[in-house]
């Protein structure tokens, strides 16, 4: 197993190949104003979209992703930005749990499926269900991630 980082990324324990399919224990991102965090991964991508910079993950299945915003004065604030370092797409990943908190406490879902593009100007769902106070909910929507 082995680990890489680079420009706010880092990955550890990491066994594989991206194409053929890589497991990984640790996945961090620390941007300006958001870290994300993903343990336990399994992921496989596309090689052909490395090239045109965009990378598609056609598989992604996880233990845990957590999205959280960095602390700001007011700690309450919302983040100045919500942009990623690239466009990246995501169709049909699965996550055991996901924990987003923006400031506000952390919200936890369960068995989420997910269908997602965007990146650096806007987050895209095209689809997303998830377990939450014991319902199942689907939803979809875009958000920009710049102001």
């Amino acid at each position: 197993m082995i680990g890489f980082a680079g420009k706010g990324l880092t990955l550890d324990g990491v066994a594989g190949t991206l194409a053929g399919g890589a497991s990984v224990q640790q996945v961090r991102y620390i941007g300006k104003d958001i870290e994300l965090r993903v343990h336990e991964a399994y992921l496989r991508v596309a090689p052909w979209s490395l090239l045109v910079l965009e990378p598609r993950i056609t598989e992604l299945r996880a233990t845990e992703l957590a999205v959280v915003s960095k602390p700001t004065d007011p700690r309450g604030r919302p983040p100045d930005t919500l942009e990623l370092p690239a466009d990246f797409q995501l169709p049909n990943a699965r996550v055991s749990r996901l924990t987003v908190d923006l400031g506000k406490g952390p919200l936890v879902l369960t068995d989420v499926e997910l269908d997602y593009a965007g990146g650096r100007s806007q987050h895209r769902v095209r689809a997303l269900a998830l377990q939450t106070l014991e319902h199942t909910i689907k939803l979809h929507g875009t958000i920009d991630a710049r102001p």
